[in-house]
């Protein structure tokens, strides 16, 4: 089938916001299915050919490597499909940002068969007045059926905004257009177009105006991201109990911080760290010594910025100066926050090999995000 055939699109659930309703005792739980949601929004059987698949239905800071990994297998399923012309995944808000670049940073083109993922959700409850789930879901399915969408990797679709997985960040706790890609331009958009429709050749009668959503994109079709394919022995090990993808914890630093943080990781195995850092990643003389120390052990450091904007990047040169860090061995995690840059050292660490190395291997990896 060319790209242009109508094809179904897949819908996996996990829960959310999207999917709670408020109980008896006044508390918002989880309590919809993905079915009852589209059942919900009768005109989208009518517009689209769906198929869903409910992998869990929990609050998504409930969610777990575990987790991921089944959704990332579920999708490469999918995907697989010649019927299917892309995912939409649905989830909570809360770790959205954190989902889509796992997504794109472990699922190649060749594994999505070129196909597109949207993640959406809601920032108001099933059961609450205005709503933002129904029209979330439905210009994310919207999104994923287009065939500008090809070759696209994952995608947050939020608010009528479709934005990249690498940029997009959660800017605000509760309002519906909480989703920004800060001073990245957004990927595209679902805007409603006035179309004109003559009733009939009747030169008396008024022409009639409905609203059709379509789907337009910024730019051409590109990945952001470099994506790290997972080795298939993960998932024989995961399948026996082992554990899933290598442990790498995130330190956050302050004014006046020690070292006790990064100490217990190192003590608990953490094969990497991301230190989420002052400005464009500098850290006060205890946090530098430490982080000598934990490169001395072998544990790869990444330095992230606790700030929204800009990059972490080597431009200081006194004690715990990004550039005296680079210096030791530690590298940047360039435009990725701290939440990010762990889910992608995760990735290059889960590869064969890698945790006999995992200071080479950050090195390597982060380097090709430049």
């Amino acid at each position: 089938m060319s790209p242009s055939t109508p094809k179904r699109v897949h819908i996996i659930f996990t829960g959310g916001t999207i999917a709670m309703r408020t109980n008896a005792q006044g508390q918002l739980v989880p309590a919809n299915s993905g079915d009852e949601l589209i059942a919900a929004i009768p005109d989208l059987a009518q517009q689209f050919t769906l198929s869903t698949q409910q992998l869990c239905n929990v609050a998504s800071a409930h969610l777990t490597s575990e987790i991921w990994l089944q959704l990332r297998q579920a999708i490469i399923s999918a995907c697989a499909d010649n019927t299917i012309s892309g995912v939409v995944v649905v989830q909570g808000t809360d770790t959205l940002e954190e989902t889509a670049f796992f997504l794109d940073a472990s699922l190649s083109n060749d594994a999505l068969h070129n196909k597109p993922i949207v993640v959406t959700g809601a920032m108001r409850s099933a059961d609450e007045e205005g709503g933002d789930g129904p029209s979330n879901l439905r210009n994310a399915i919207l999104a994923v059926a287009s065939s500008e969408a090809r070759g696209r990797g994952a995608m947050v679709g939020m608010y009528g905004r479709l934005h990249a997985a690498r940029h997009v960040r959660k800017l605000h706790t509760t309002r519906t257009d909480a989703f920004g890609s800060l001073e990245h331009e957004i990927l595209g958009e679902i805007a409603s177009i006035n179309v004109s429709a003559n009733a009939s050749s009747n030169t008396t009668d008024l022409d009639t105006n409905h609203a059709v959503p379509q789907v337009r994109f910024h730019s051409p079709a590109q990945r952001l991201t470099p994506s790290i394919d997972l080795p298939d022995a993960l998932y024989s090990t995961f399948q026996q109990g082992a554990i899933d993808l290598p442990r790498v914890d995130i330190v956050s630093t302050h004014i006046s911080c020690d070292s006790l943080l990064i100490d217990t990781s190192i003590k608990n195995g953490a094969v990497a760290i991301v230190i989420q850092a002052l400005g464009a990643g500098n850290v006060n003389p205890n946090i530098s010594a430490a982080i000598e120390r934990a490169l001395t052990q072998g544990v790869a450091i990444i330095i992230a910025s606790r700030s929204h904007l800009g990059e972490a990047e080597p431009i200081y040169g006194y004690v715990g100066g990004g550039q005296s860090l680079v210096k030791m061995g530690a590298v940047m995690s360039h435009d990725l926050p701290a939440h990010k840059a762990r889910i992608y050292a995760q990735l290059l660490l889960a590869q064969t090999g890698a945790t006999a190395q995992p200071i080479q291997t950050i090195l390597d990896g982060f380097d090709r995000l430049r």
